[in-house]
């Protein structure tokens, strides 16, 4: 079965660069709306949600605009999941750009649970 890359853009309204990009990118934030806990050793990122642990390796990032990691299941393949902050050019509005890759019969489910994430995140950053 073959997988398929998908990209949702989410308006923050005025939020805060440096806030959001706490959010997306320290053990503490990533905590706060995306795992229940997690662990950091070099490069790798061990994400764990109610018991699962899931690890993950930085594979790129630039501060204030993009981070981007590789589950350990998908390396050797060109599959990855990305944080990226974009400001909206025709409102200014900040947007968190959300990249990820799911199997073609889960894409929407996939995407369904970025939706939910996100509203949490929301949550976090006081934009609801």
């Amino acid at each position: 079965m073959g997988r398929t890359q998908f990209k949702q853009e989410y308006p923050l309204k005025q939020a805060s660069i440096s806030a959001l990009w706490r959010m997306i990118s320290t053990p503490s934030g990533l905590c706060t709306w995306f795992c229940d806990s997690m662990s950091v050793s070099g490069r790798t990122y061990s994400f764990s949600w109610k018991g699962h642990t899931q690890d993950a390796t930085l594979i790129a990032q630039s501060e204030y605009e993009f981070i981007r990691f590789r589950w350990k299941e998908d390396v050797g393949t060109n599959s990855y999941f990305e944080f990226r902050i974009t400001t909206l050019e025709l409102t200014g509005t900040v947007a968190l750009v959300i990249t990820d890759t799911a199997p073609d019969d889960e894409v929407e489910d996939a995407q369904l649970l970025w939706d939910n994430e996100v509203v949490e995140l929301k949550r976090r950053l006081g934009l609801n």
